[in-house]
């Protein structure tokens, strides 16, 4: 068997069948073995290598704390899950922390990050990116 990348992204897998002396091909139609002399007999497949569907995360929805007639209302943050990826709010903004907050998305099966230049979130493994704002 042999393995080659092609150009259309995926790998075309090629296995070779030599046929043993005293022995010749049946009837080869509907298989996808051809016959390429009468001794050796192909069968080609390319499948894609990378079945994961690519998806970025949404940024999540921050309100900043107000002061609304001598009232503190705190900052709050919510985190949006969406196709391919579940977030949650990892660290709620407070005083202590100087306001910051992070959400982190973890990556279901099937997925892939997108690439998130330019989106707020970084890449932290191939399952985990996070957002996180002062």
């Amino acid at each position: 068997m042999t393995q080659e990348p092609n150009a259309g992204n995926g790998w075309t897998y090629i296995v070779t069948a030599t046929i043993e002396d005293g022995y010749e091909w049946g009837d080869l139609t509907g298989t996808g073995w051809v016959e390429s002399t009468s001794a050796v007999a192909t069968f080609t497949k390319t499948v894609d290598p990378n079945l994961c569907v690519p998806t970025k995360p949404i940024a999540p929805e921050a309100t900043d704390g107000v002061c609304d007639g001598g009232e503190w209302t705190a900052p709050t943050v919510e985190a949006i899950s969406g196709t391919g990826y579940v977030a949650q709010v990892t660290q709620q903004p407070n005083a202590g922390n100087g306001w910051t907050y992070i959400v982190t998305a973890t990556i279901e099966n099937g997925y892939e990050w997108d690439d998130l230049t330019g989106t707020g979130w970084q890449k932290v493994d191939s399952a985990t990116a996070t957002y996180a704002r002062r």
